[in-house]
């Protein structure tokens, strides 16, 4: 099997030397067989566009070494910057120790190929009932109301989820690679995104250019400074610290849209538009704009509207996922902004719950608005 596999992507990439440098890791599979050493588990062949040496040779085993995971190619990205082109491979053992490693050879390689690996996985968690004893346990609602404000949060417990979206799934893009992320912290998402009127009262003014829909509609046309602006300000009105309040991390709104679900969209792998407020096919069946809020059904968290309606606005920067990551908030700096959620105006397709979409931080639109965030404990 492991044989095929080589010699199948030899056949893709053309039998050149560095081809031929695939043939190691089997010659030493064969070399145990034939003097009575047990073979490997798993033969990791890694070829990447890094300047590596044997401690990054480690660390990149380590990202794969996870005995929860299953078997898959992971070809879809490469983490690491792009420097002087080396090929190296790892033979690991059950349970995942290190055997042997070399580094070596430097020739043109710029992708990421694992001839027996792994992909993420986590034990599935039933949504409310995760909800309810994070609520027992902090003593604190699972649905808490601002009092000045109205504005409703409902409680998203920590937890860990595959980010991202597999191989096989319709409308991909090659930046949704799979990976586990653990979030450490229980936090609070708005119930609905903000909305016109809510908008209107703390900020004096409607930026919106769906006011047709009405003050109960999500507030659209506002750019990221302007939803920190706003967070603020609902900070002052509740007589809260200043930074109470903020926009979800990408993996935040990700992982509260999921829900605990591995499905397209939260609701399921097929788009219904009665789920949400979408075109579900490209020119046609589309509502001309935006709904009020809470219009159709909440995602297990009890959280509406996370697909369609308006993009929402997250807080990081965007940027290539890693292999495993622990509450993470992207770069120090960037260009743009990720949105998340899809829109009224745009195909089911990119509604999908891993569907990334980046924008500059200024950028306003019809399509664009947001949901609040609060860490518990504030």
């Amino acid at each position: 099997m492991k044989a095929r596999r080589i010699l199948n992507d030899m056949s893709r990439r053309g039998t050149n030397l560095k081809s031929l440098l695939s043939l190691i890791p089997l010659a030493f599979v064969a070399g145990c067989s034939m003097i009575g050493v047990r073979q490997p588990n798993s033969v990791y062949l890694i070829d990447t566009a890094y300047p590596a040496t044997v401690t990054d040779c480690r660390l990149i085993a380590e990202s794969l070494r996870d005995p929860r995971r299953s078997e898959r190619d992971v070809t879809e990205r490469c983490p690491w910057p792009v420097g002087v082109c080396i090929g190296f491979f790892y033979v690991l053992d059950t349970p995942f120790s290190l055997v042997s490693d070399t580094v070596c050879l430097p020739w043109d390689v710029y992708r990421l190929s694992v001839i027996s690996a792994c992909s993420a996985s986590v034990a599935k968690q039933d949504a409310p009932a995760a909800q309810q004893k994070a609520a027992k346990t902090l003593g604190i609602p699972v649905e808490k109301t601002l009092p000045k404000s109205g504005i409703v949060l409902r409680l998203i417990p920590a937890g860990s989820f595959v980010m991202g979206s597999p191989k096989s799934e319709k409308d991909r893009c090659e930046d949704e690679a799979q990976h586990k992320v653990t979030l450490t912290n229980t936090f609070y998402m708005g119930k609905y995104e903000v909305t016109q009127g809510q908008w209107k009262q703390l900020m004096g003014r409607n930026p919106s250019c769906l006011t047709n829909s009405g003050d109960n509609a999500p507030v659209d046309n506002v750019g990221w400074h302007d939803c920190t602006n706003f967070m603020e300000r609902l900070a002052a009105l509740e007589g809260m610290p200043k930074h109470s309040f903020r926009l979800p991390t990408e993996a935040e709104w990700e992982y509260a849209c999921r829900a605990s679900t591995t499905t397209v969209f939260c609701y399921g792998d097929a788009p219904d538009k009665s789920m949400s407020n979408c075109r579900i096919v490209h020119g046609c069946d589309i509502l001309e704009r935006t709904l009020p809020v809470g219009q159709f059904k909440p995602n297990a968290w009890g959280l509406y509207d996370m697909h369609g309606n308006v993009s929402e606005w997250c807080a990081n920067w965007y940027y290539c996922y890693q292999w495993h990551e622990v509450s993470p908030t992207g770069p120090a700096q960037g260009l743009n902004h990720v949105v998340r959620g899809g829109c009224w105006w745009i195909s089911v397709d990119f509604q999908r719950s891993a569907e990334r979409d980046v924008v500059e931080p200024n950028y306003k639109s019809y399509m664009t608005g947001f949901r609040l965030c609060m860490p518990v404990g504030d």
